[in-house]
Formats: structure tokens, C-alpha cells, sequence
């Protein structure tokens, strides 16, 4: 870049009897202040009230050549921190190629950008070239955590996919365009930057590996402003362009980008941002509140932090969904562009739990690549394309479909060079072994992870790092499963000395270990080493480096609290809980399968302390869960569906609502998903428990109904086994329940109930029906009634006879 930096700007030039044309032209149109000495565009509309964030959606020639002019105005004041130009990507590309590959975008600003500018304290942009700047088309919005290197290369395959030259795009990037020498930004410096996204056609949104650009103030005040510009809430701010925002994930594996999107918050009280970045962003010190004016502006609800952040999570997937729509256009020019964009809005659904859209757009992208016959580029993603559909089906709890897909991808093709394809097959064995031991296939299980570890160790040169720290905790949960414990603990201890020998003792990745040796106590009473004293090291790590909401250190309060509750320690399991629950519900909502199983142990406490009310209006809680559940216009969430039904057919004093329930979920089931499928198949099976068990509970009843007369227990009777009959009949339309149709017309007779029991017995088959009940009720209003009488008669005397 020291070709760039020679070209210092002397001064700036004079502007010509056109350009004053225009300065006249761009105050009329209220765009300029008066009183300064260098021309600033006003950021405010030239009416009343334009809300700041608002803009012109199609600008005419003459307004762009005034706002051409007026930046370059407004980039000339040495009193401005923040430029309304920017820069070529060229600039960028020339200025990284002389930048470690290690290296952060936050070491890059310190290390390089501040020293090259030290002497004049002013920005990058101002010692580069003229014929480098311009009024930027694209908005960059990204995180300082990630890899400098990484950043130039996602934005660089953006541009080639779009068939943009280095030298065409024109990019605003914080790192260049702002004044990193005078820290904080004041209010004006946070408008101007609200300017310059309302003026960009597309904000590029870098999405980093952890997420973690999700948690900082500077990105989110960034991404409202792209939300105010998408959807202005003037008339006179133009219509709606929801088409600016374009997200591009910098990673195939969407796991680690699910906690910081659930834990996505915007608040000045209890900012998320994570300690170990919280020194770097120094453009955070004025975001938060630039942020929080911003929000006050447009709504004041009591609720308004949470619908700002479902705002933004709207306008990113609104976004995406656009760039898809113009990218299938051209697909058969440029599919690669068209993967890109699906799997940038499948990422985004899997995250926003909308995991039904997701399978439905990954299934789209082979259809359309088959469509337009582009063979080559779906052999090369075809693997993560599989890898991600595997993490929809395992996130939805669909085990069978989950192995079905990692078996496709294990089986194609690995002999491919790039290390992407090689970790996807990795983390796609991983997975397989997990799918393995749920489906109780314990040998299959450990024979794949070894060959996983050997692997590992083959592409990793036979050097630890966190992946083979994984797969020995997975070996670990595999002897756990088959409840040889010491083997288990020996081998996560193991694991535990692995992870301190590769990142310490204080690291997550020894958390993690600790977590999972703690858990093996819960399945063995000859537990030899203290299972509270490593979930505790688990607790204080997670708070230290994640913070007290993050589920890795929810996760781990409820291991507590079953080893609490097995010390019969129950009112601090119990308080425990509810504080684990309070941050579930606030942060999944009631419908996520771990906020469920954290609520069903909170009941069993409940109940073992005698708070019963407590415990019943816990129970209800779960029970409308699965209501809301079956009811939704996608099933998506199966492990809560799972849950829910787990947790009623277990508690026999929810029988009868556990019957209900999964009658309304087979029948759902069998509509949506088909009578072959897995969770219709296993529903089937727990009705037919149910049944099993409703009949048993009943036939007790009614005997000590009869033996000592009670009617309160003949009608208990009667419900049990009305609910027997009536599933009994839902399931298996063929079959005989005479011996339950006999049973529940006792329970009839006995509260004298006479004509009922008849009308069940005979539905049975049980009593022999006369002449006019099997005659059409049509020609009984023809036929003579005392005829009809005469020969009910005859009919009765010649079965007396017989």
C-alpha cells in the first residue's frame, strides 16, 4: 500500500462555476447548512419530520451529482470524523496484501491504519488517492474480531460472484472512512453515517464464525439504520426497499452462530456484549447511545428493546430472501452467486427456528442446480449443502432423515484437497456418531469415532486441537450410554487433559469437559470423584468468559440442580431452576425444547415439596406448549413436540390429558408427515401404552365401583374407558374391543344408565339388532309403522325360540 500513501492530497481544489451551479442547486434543495465554512450536507429532511434514518428511495441525476458534490464537501472538513465518500475495493485488496494472514481487523486498525495516520490524526481515506474515492455503493457492516484476511476474502468473492471488477465497487468501511484518532463519535458522526446507508444501494453484512458481530452495539446501530432506510415510516421518505441488506456468512458451520443469535439484544442496561470484546470495539463507547436515541424515535413501547431486535432479524431475512429472488434470475449465468444467496437465507431460517423454510430451501437449491445443469458448481458445495440440510433435520428431531442425509455425504466423494470439504466431513462424521448412539446403535457408534480420531489426527498431522478434544468426549458419552462408567469418566478425563494441555485449565473447552464428567455421576450412585466440584469449575468458567444467559451455562445450572435434587437439596434446586427458566423463557420462549425439559423437572421438585398448585399450573404451561406446537402452520420443533409427549405419558396422574394430546398429535401427524413417518409411527406406539395403561387404571376402578357401590367411582370408571374405546377405535379401526365395550357398559348399568350401555353394546356387536334398527331410516318414514312393529316381533320371538 506504500504506492497509495505516497499520493498524500496536498489540498483540496477550488470548486468551478459548475460545481457552485450545483452548491445552489443542493441549497434549494435544503441540503446544505449555512454558517460553516466548508458546506456539510444537512442530515436533515428539508420538511418537518423525516426520522433519521429515512431516505430518498429514487434519487433523480441532478440530486446525485448534489450529493456527489456535498460529499466530497463534507469529507473536506477537517471536523468531521466520519466521510460521506469511500473507497475502491482495489484499495482494500492493495492494502491487505501487505497484512499477516493472523492478524485481526482490530490489530489492523492499531497497528497499521493509526500509525500511517499519526501524523495528521486524520482518516485513511484522506492519504489515498483522489481517483480511489467516491460516492460508495456499498456499505460494509463487519466485526473487528475477525480474521482481516477473511473479511477482504468474503467481500472479494461477493464482488466476483457478482461480476463486479476490484476497481468498479466503490465500499464505505469504518476501518477507512472514519477518524480512529478522536474517540467517541459525537451524535452528528452517528447521523452521518445514517446518511451514508441510506444512500448505498446494498449493505453488505459480514456475518463472522461465533456470531459475535451480533452482540456489538456499533453493528447493531448500523443495522437499525439499514432497518430505517428498508422501511421508512414516512410517506415523503420514499416506499420500502427491502432489498438493501445483503448477509454474508463467513462460515459452513452454522452451529456456533446459534447462541449469539438467540442471545441477540439491544439494551443500555444489559448490553451482550462479550468480555473478551469488550475492548475492542472503540466504536461502541457512542453506539449504545446513538442506539438507544434511534429506538426512542421510532416507538415507545414498554416492549421495545425485543421488537427492535425482531426487527432486525426481519430486515436480514427479508434481505437475503430478495437477494435470492435476483440471483435465481440468473442462475443459469451464474449459479454459484444463486448458492450463495440460498444458503445465506437457509442459514438465517435455521436460526430463526424456522427450520421447515430451511429444508424447503436447501432441497430447492439441487433442484434448481439440476434445473440449469450446473453440475460443477454443485459437486463442489454439495457437501456443505448436505452437512446443513443434516442440521435442520437434527435441530427439527428427526433422527432417521438426520443419518439418511450424513450417510449421502460421508459416502461422496473426499478427495478433494481444500480443507473446507475435509472439516465438513469431519463435523459430519461427528455428528453421524451422535445420531448413532440416540438410535441406541452403540458398536456402529464407536467404530465410526475412532475412525474419526484417526482421521483427525491424519489431517491434523497427529497434533491436538479442539476437534479431537471433542471426539474423545464423544467416545466418553458412548460408554456412558451403556452405562460402563468408569470407562466413561476415564475417558473424559482424558479429554479434560487434552483440553487444559491445548487452552488451559480456565479455558471453555475444559469447561466442557468438567460439564460432561459431572454428568456421568448422574447415572451411577459409585460415583468415586466429586460431581459438584467439577460443574462447578463448569458454572465459573462459563460465567467468566460467556455471561449468565448463555445456554452452554444454562445447561449446566440444570446439571446442578439434578445433582441437588439427588442430594435432596430441593429448595435450592428449586431456586435454581427458576432462575434457569426465567432467562429460557425470556431468551427460547416456552416452545424450545430445553426451556420444556427445564420446566418438567421444575414440576417434579415442585410436586416433592407439596406445592401442588405450583406444580399443576406448571403442568398446564407444558400442555399449551403442545397445543401452540400442533397447531402452528409448520411443524419444525419435533424434540419439543417429543418432550411434551414424554412428559405427559410418564406421570400417571396426566393420563387422561396425555391421551388427548396425542390424539390431536397423531392426527396431525398422520396428515403432515404421512402414517409411515418416524414420529407418527412412535406416537401410534404411546397411544397404544396409554391405552394399555387408561384401561388397567379403569377396570380397577370399576371392580371397586361394584364392590362397594360407589357412583363417584362408576362415573370415574366411565370416563376411563369412553376414552379407551374412543382411541382404541382412532387407532385400529379392525380390530375387537368387545372386552372394553362390555366393561364400559358396567360402568353404564351401574350409575343405571341402561339405554347407553345398550347403545354401546350394541355398537360393539355385542346385542342383536332388530328388523328396524338395520332398516334406512328413509324407508322407515315410507313404511308402515305398525307393520314395522309386527315384524320387530316376529323377528324377537324367533330368536326367543332359536
Amino acid at each position: 500500500m506504500s504506492s497509495s500513501n505516497s499520493e498524500i492530497r496536498s489540498g483540496r481544489s477550488i470548486p468551478t462555476t459548475r460545481e457552485n451551479d450545483l452548491l445552489k442547486i443542493a441549497s434549494r434543495m435544503g441540503m446544505v447548512r449555512k454558517g460553516l465554512s466548508d458546506p456539510r450536507l444537512d442530515l436533515r429532511a428539508p420538511s418537518a419530520a423525516r426520522p433519521p434514518g429515512a431516505r430518498s428511495a429514487h434519487p433523480t441525476r441532478e440530486q446525485m451529482s448534489a450529493w456527489r458534490l456535498m460529499s466530497r464537501a463534507h469529507s473536506n472538513n477537517t471536523e468531521s470524523q466520519v466521510s460521506l465518500l469511500g473507497v475502491q475495493y482495489s484499495v482494500l485488496l492493495q492494502f491487505a496484501a501487505n497484512i499477516q494472514n493472523d492478524v485481526s481487523t482490530q490489530e489492523v486498525v492499531h497497528n497499521h491504519i493509526m500509525k500511517q495516520t499519526s501524523d495528521q490524526k486524520n482518516r485513511y481515506l484522506d492519504i489515498i488517492s483522489d481517483t480511489a474515492i467516491e460516492v460508495p455503493e456499498f456499505y460494509v457492516i463487519h466485526p473487528w474480531s475477525m480474521n482481516f484476511k477473511g473479511l477482504v476474502d468474503v467481500l472479494g468473492s461477493y464482488f466476483s460472484s457478482c461480476k463486479l471488477h476490484p476497481e468498479e465497487a466503490y465500499i464505505w468501511i469504518d476501518i477507512f472512512c472514519v477518524n480512529h484518532h478522536n474517540m467517541p463519535l459525537c451524535p452528528t458522526d452517528f447521523s452521518t453515517v445514517g446518511e451514508v446507508i441510506g444512500k448505498c444501494t446494498k449493505t453488505l453484512f459480514v456475518l463472522d464464525e461465533e456470531g459475535k458481530a451480533l452482540s456489538q452495539e456499533w453493528i447493531q446501530y448500523q443495522l437499525f439504520q439499514v432497518h430505517h432506510a428498508s422501511f421508512p415510516t414516512s410517506s415523503s421518505s420514499g416506499g420500502r426497499r427491502d432489498d438493501r441488506l445483503v448477509v454474508l456468512p463467513t462460515s459452513w458451520d452454522w452451529r456456533a452462530m446459534h447462541f449469539a443469535y438467540d442471545l441477540m439484544e439491544i439494551s443500555a442496561e444489559h448490553p451482550q456484549i462479550l468480555p473478551s470484546d469488550s475492548e475492542v470495539m472503540s466504536l461502541d463507547e457512542g453506539a449504545s447511545q446513538a442506539l438507544q436515541m434511534s429506538m426512542a424515535a421510532y416507538g415507545s413501547s414498554a416492549d421495545r428493546h425485543h421488537d427492535s431486535v425482531r426487527k432486525l432479524k426481519e430486515t436480514m431475512l427479508l434481505g437475503a430472501k430478495r437477494e435470492l429472488q435476483r440471483s435465481e434470475k440468473l442462475a443459469s449465468v451464474n449459479p454459484q452467486r444463486y448458492f450463495e444467496c440460498a444458503t445465506a437465507v437457509a442459514l438465517l431460517q435455521y436460526l430463526n427456528a424456522e427450520l421447515a423454510d430451511a429444508e424447503e430451501t436447501l432441497h430447492s437449491i439441487s433442484v434448481l442446480m439440476d434445473k440449469v445443469n450446473s453440475h460443477l458448481v454443485r459437486s463442489e458445495n454439495e457437501s456443505k449443502r448436505l452437512y446443513h440440510l443434516s442440521l435442520v433435520f437434527h435441530q427439527k428431531g428427526q433422527l432417521i432423515e438426520t443419518m439418511y442425509t450424513l450417510k449421502v455425504l460421508l459416502g461422496s466423494s473426499t478427495s478433494s484437497s481444500t480443507s473446507t470439504w475435509s472439516e465438513v466431513h469431519l463435523q459430519g462424521m461427528s455428528l453421524m456418531v451422535e445420531c448413532l448412539c440416540l438410535s441406541k446403535e452403540y458398536t456402529k457408534a464407536e467404530l465410526l469415532c475412532r475412525k474419526l480420531i484417526e482421521k483427525r489426527n491424519d489431517w491434523h498431522h497427529q497434533k491436538y486441537d479442539a476437534g479431537a478434544v471433542e471426539d474423545k468426549l464423544l467416545m466418553g458419552n458412548i460408554s456412558s450410554a451403556q452405562h460402563l462408567h468408569e470407562e466413561a469418566t476415564e475417558r473424559c478425563m482424558d479429554a479434560l487433559s487434552m483440553a487444559v494441555q491445548i487452552s488451559g485449565e480456565d479455558s471453555l473447552l475444559a469447561a466442557k469437559c468438567n460439564q460432561s464428567i459431572a454428568g456421568i455421576s448422574l447415572c451411577t450412585s459409585h460415583f468415586k470423584l466429586d460431581p459438584t466440584l467439577y460443574v462447578s469449575k463448569a458454572l465459573t468458567t462459563y460465567d467468566r468468559h460467556l455471561g449468565g444467559t448463555h445456554p452452554l451455562l444454562l445447561s449446566c445450572k440444570v446439571l446442578m440442580s439434578k445433582l441437588l435434587i439427588r442430594k435432596n437439596q430441593l429448595a435450592e434446586a428449586e431456586s435454581l431452576l427458576s432462575a434457569v427458566l426465567e432467562s429460557q423463557l425470556r431468551w427460547y420462549g416456552i416452545e424450545h425444547h430445553d426451556t420444556l425439559e427445564a420446566l418438567g423437572l421444575h414440576v417434579d421438585v415442585l410436586r416433592s415439596m407439596g406445592k401442588e398448585e405450583e406444580a399443576a399450573t406448571a403442568e398446564k404451561r407444558i400442555i399449551h406448549a403442545g397445543k401452540a406446537l400442533l397447531s402452528g402452520r409448520r411443524l419444525d420443533r419435533f424434540k419439543s413436540l417429543s418432550y411434551v409427549s414424554e412428559f405427559l405419558t410418564s406421570r400417571e396422574h396426566l393420563l387422561e390429558k396425555a391421551g388427548l394430546h396425542l390424539v390431536r398429535a397423531y392426527s396431525v401427524y398422520k396428515e403432515k408427515l404421512g402414517s409411515d413417518a418416524d414420529l407418527t409411527v412412535s406416537t401410534r406406539t404411546q397411544l397404544d401404552d396409554v391405552i394399555q395403561r387408561v384401561r388397567s387404571t379403569g377396570l380397577e376402578t370399576l371392580e371397586n365401583a361394584q364392590l362397594y357401590g360407589r357412583q363417584d367411582l362408576f362415573k370415574t370408571a366411565e370416563t376411563l374407558l369412553n376414552r379407551c374405546w374412543s382411541i382404541s377405535k382412532l387407532l385400529h379401526t379392525d380390530a375387537n374391543y368387545k372386552g372394553i365395550a362390555e366393561s364400559l357398559a358396567d360402568a353404564l348399568l351401574g350409575q343405571g344408565k341402561a339405554q347407553e350401555a345398550k347403545a354401546v353394546l350394541k355398537a360393539a356387536g355385542l346385542v342383536k339388532k332388530g328388523m328396524t334398527d338395520n332398516m334406512p331410516a328413509s324407508y322407515l318414514r315410507w313404511l308402515n309403522k305398525r307393520v314395522a312393529h309386527f315384524m320387530d316381533i316376529s323377528a324377537a320371538a324367533a330368536s326367543a325360540e332359536d
